[in-house]
């Protein structure tokens, strides 16, 4: 199966007329899927938007950055390579690929991840746990480390690989490890030493990237982890984004309908709740686990918390795990976290 990168008509003649804003991580500049720009097509034409053109990719699920008219993207060849690319967005030519070993198999193969361009550097986490930090000038790179056998993760990878999207926070670049002996890493953007590590989380290890959000103006970096599953057999494997109910995997999939409390702070509770995912709030300059949420469960978590304002947090996950909505707030001694609601009507 081949996947292409295409670029519609309307794209390029904006990027011709006027200068485009870049795109340069997961969920745009601000991480959060929202543009800036204005003035664009409310309507395609009868026969969709004008190709100007076309790039063959491998399999593979991955999402392009854009900076300063170049486009970036994970390819992931044969299951054998991962290759990083640099394609002109005006003309859809490659300029240059960083590619590496990466043998290895994982469910519904490919890449995962979109690029997150910082600066003369570009990073990259490969669906069996491979960062980079690449140099945009002279094409190779300038650290590169394993997110999830660095920390302990073991030969068996999450069913379908490792899906982090990498987060640049100050001097430092942010990934879930989600191993027996970190939870979240942050490294030094520049050299990829380790930063610090926070605690193993809750549960099991899902399919989320971790996100900052402000709450009470200060940022918190929130990470949610996996309820784990109780497998009885396996065929195939489910598909995240469908909605059928795979013959072949059974498991609880309904979440915790427990009355559980809904602040937990600090988070070394989470002992105490053995198999539970877990929605956590980390200080992003030093790693402290500083609150958790139980009162939501997945056993395949993969969408972000929405940031609403007002130091509250939307949840939601497929599977029928349904939503919840939280506040947080600090208190004397910590930070409590007061659910607002919780609903089955998304999700």
């Amino acid at each position: 199966m081949k996947k292409h990168l295409a670029i519609c008509g309307i794209l390029i003649l904006a990027a011709v007329v006027t200068t485009l804003a870049d795109w340069p991580q997961y969920l745009g500049p601000n991480r959060n899927a929202t543009s800036q720009e204005t003035g664009l097509s409310r309507s395609w034409p009868k026969n969709g938007p004008k190709v100007f053109w076309t790039f063959p990719l491998g399999q593979g699920w991955a999402g392009a950055s854009v900076s300063d008219g170049k486009v970036y993207v994970l390819d992931r060849v044969g299951g054998k390579q991962d290759v990083l690319r640099c394609i002109d967005l005006a003309n859809g030519k490659e300029e240059w690929n960083f590619a590496y070993n990466a043998p290895g198999t994982i469910g519904e193969p490919g890449s995962r991840i979109v690029p997150a361009i910082d600066g003369n550097y570009v990073y990259t986490c490969g669906c069996l746990g491979h960062v980079h930090c690449v140099d945009k000038r002279t094409h190779r790179a300038v650290w590169k480390k394993n997110i999830w056998k660095d920390f302990g993760g073991g030969n068996r990878l999450p069913t379908w690989g490792i899906t982090q999207n990498p987060l640049i926070y100050g001097n430092m670049l942010i990934l879930a490890a989600q191993t027996p002996k970190a939870g979240v890493v942050a490294y030094d953007k520049t050299t990829g030493a380790v930063r610090w590590t926070s605690q193993p989380l809750p549960g099991g290890p899902g399919y989320v990237s971790p996100k900052i959000v402000k709450i009470g103006g200060d940022d918190h970096l929130v990470m949610i982890s996996a309820k784990s599953r109780q497998r009885r057999r396996r065929q195939q494997p489910e598909r995240p984004g469908d909605n059928r109910q795979s013959p072949g995997l059974e498991e609880t999939r309904q979440p915790e309908r427990e009355d559980q409390s809904a602040a937990e702070a600090p988070a070394e509770k989470s002992a105490r709740r053995p198999g539970m995912g877990a929605v956590v709030g980390i200080d992003p300059k030093t790693g402290q686990v500083l609150w958790t949420y139980y009162g939501w469960q997945c056993t395949i978590p993969i969408p972000n918390v929405t940031e609403i304002g007002d130091s509250r947090l939307f949840i939601t996950g497929g599977y029928r795990a349904g939503s919840a909505m939280i506040k947080v707030q600090k208190k004397p001694g910590g930070f409590v976290v007061e659910e607002i609601y919780k609903t089955q009507a998304f999700g």
